[in-house]
């Protein structure tokens, strides 16, 4: 009758009515979510008018006090009523304990993935017991210290974003942030909020910021080599873990010999000294575990940027490398995962899409186009169709304004050069287009076998041509791209024709390639010859017994017929 269920992640609140009149005077009422869960319940009378202690009893449960600084409701009720924190003179009866709170602090680090950030903040916490470390990790640690058990952990999981659903209990979800800062703002606690992704992302920033509006919010940049103090720091904990490990083992022995034991060889193995010198920056890593996992890492670095007291800090502060050194190695650090990195979730946008579409209704029409020209049989027509002019051609289909293509003689190298050069062409614009990023100029050599296989939908097979490998295909067709090296020394696939080239400038191009090579073999030149090697023959099947057939032998390297590939 006075509440009605309640379940997780619930707000509940209890209303206090004091007045002298109306029909709810003197009555305690509970809400859940802002709304009322039951009716109100009416105060003893030996109560009414006495100084009242807000009690809270219960178990099995995790709970967060709001006892309304500031005025901040966790749930705005259907009316306006004064918060516990707010109450009238008249209404409270006040201890002799003053309490002066000084305005409390929000500290957002920023660095990059597995360069010390976090062992930046367990220094800093160990420095400034009084905040609150409001991250997965932290909550993580509160989990094991309170007994829960936990699954085997997930293997993407890392210090930015632990396997917390391996506990079971909803903990995966942002509820318990959002809970827990609303907790520390409403006790005017310091918080410094871990997590290097976060840091890094402005609009991550801007939504931490939100959730404080009257705390100072402070920036701390730690990025490049470490000061000394911290250095210093690191090394006294290096130091202080051999110590122990020595008197444990030194503790060990002389347990070992009081009992008659008697120790391995391994047991009594000394720990190994530490090497400590201006080369050892962070703390050494107990697991493989790293600060933010690949994937993450793919997907969010290109966004990544510098805090600034323009998103609304009160100050931003630089430990290590000072602003511009710092802004500086985040660039490098950028540009370095963009030649290295595929770009995680690109798809062909509508350009690609389209000049696809009209590539693949082009290869359709050469097909027909070429089949009804070899149908003729005319070995004259097909001797003067290399000898057209290509100069001013409009209509590749044709060439002479009697219907001879410009493709007459093409064979099946032909065709296989000019989808090569085409598909490349086309990624190699694509990929501009749809990246749209002045920091990727160009394909990384590579991902360009990805991207091929992204975009075509299938392997890009430099073996179709006799060729190994990109840089060997790349000169082979002389067009439409080539690599380029880069100020990192790696190389890119960049495009060398124009974007709006047409396929038709295509045709004329390999048309020209064929005859010159034409003229080179006529002259001798063996080398001139392409000998791509053929796909198998698919033989249908034969019902029955098989009968034996013979090899036959291999095809010529230039075929007499030959229809687009």
């Amino acid at each position: 009758e006075a509440c009605q269920p309640f379940g997780q992640h619930s707000v509940i609140g209890v209303l206090l009515n004091l007045r002298e009149d109306g029909p709810n005077s003197y009555t305690l009422s509970v809400f859940i979510d802002g709304v009322r869960a039951g009716k109100p319940q009416r105060i003893p009378v030996h109560l009414q008018g006495k100084a009242l202690f807000p009690t809270i009893t219960f178990k099995n449960m995790t709970l967060a006090v709001n006892f309304g600084k500031d005025g901040w409701p966790l749930k705005a009720l259907p009316f306006r009523c004064s918060m516990f924190a707010e109450l009238s003179t008249a209404n409270q009866e006040l201890s002799p304990v003053v309490v002066v709170a000084d305005r409390s602090e929000v500290v957002v680090p920023v660095g990059l993935p597995d360069a010390g950030l976090y062992n930046w903040v367990d220094k800093f916490m160990e420095e400034h017991p009084g905040f609150l470390e409001l991250s997965e990790r932290s909550l993580q640690e509160w989990c094991l210290k309170s007994g829960l058990v936990r699954s085997p952990s997930d293997d993407s999981a890392s210090r930015d974003d632990p396997d917390l659903a391996s506990f079971g209990i909803g903990l995966e979800e942002t509820v318990w942030r959002e809970t827990v800062a609303q907790f520390a703002r409403i006790n005017g606690r310091s918080v410094l909020l871990a997590n290097v992704k976060r840091g890094l992302l402005q609009a991550e920033r801007q939504e931490i910021l939100r959730c404080f509006p009257a705390a100072k919010k402070v920036a701390v940049i730690v990025m490049g080599e470490p000061n000394t103090s911290f250095k210093g720091w690191v090394h006294g904990k290096v130091r202080s873990e051999f110590e122990a490990r020595k008197a444990a083992l030194q503790q060990r022995k002389g347990l070992a010999e009081a009992a008659g034991e008697e120790l391995s060889a391994e047991d009594l193995e000394a720990p190994p000294e530490p090497a400590l010198d201006e080369s050892v920056w962070y703390l050494p890593r107990s697991s493989d575990m790293k600060d933010m996992s690949e994937r993450a890492v793919a997907l969010a670095y290109s966004q990544f940027s510098m805090p600034s007291q323009a998103e609304g800090f009160d100050e931003v502060k630089y430990e290590w490398l000072q602003e511009e050194a710092a802004k500086s190695l985040l660039r490098s650090w950028i540009l370095e995962r963009k030649a290295r990195l595929v770009v995680e979730d690109l798809t062909p946008g509508p350009w690609f899409q389209s000049q696809l579409e009209a590539w693949k209704q082009a290869r359709a029409a050469f097909r027909q186009g070429h089949m009804d020209f070899k149908s003729k049989e005319d070995a004259d027509l097909e001797e003067t169709a290399g000898s057209i002019s290509l100069e001013g051609i409009k209509d590749v289909h044709n060439a002479d304004g009697k219907g001879t293509p410009v493709y007459a003689n093409f064979k099946y190298e032909d065709w296989l050069l000019l989808s090569f050069r085409y598909e490349l062409h086309l990624l190699a614009h694509a990929f501009l287009e749809d990246v749209a990023d002045p920091d990727r100029p160009g394909i990384p050599e590579e991902h360009v076998a990805h991207y091929f296989k992204l975009y075509l939908r299938s392997a890009l097979e430099p073996r179709r041509l006799g060729v190994t490998g990109l840089e060997e295909l790349l000169k082979l067709l002389k067009e439409p791209a080539a690599l380029t090296k880069v100020e990192t020394g790696s190389r890119i696939l960049t495009p060398k024709l124009e974007k709006e080239a047409g396929i038709e400038e295509f045709v004329i191009a390999v048309e020209l390639f064929r005859r010159d090579r034409v003229r080179r073999i006529d002259a001798g030149d063996e080398s001139a010859q392409l000998t791509f090697p053929r796909p198998p023959t698919k033989q249908a099947p034969v019902k029955g017994k098989a009968a034996p057939v013979k090899a036959r032998p291999p095809a010529k390297a230039v075929p007499a017929k030959a229809a687009p590939a």
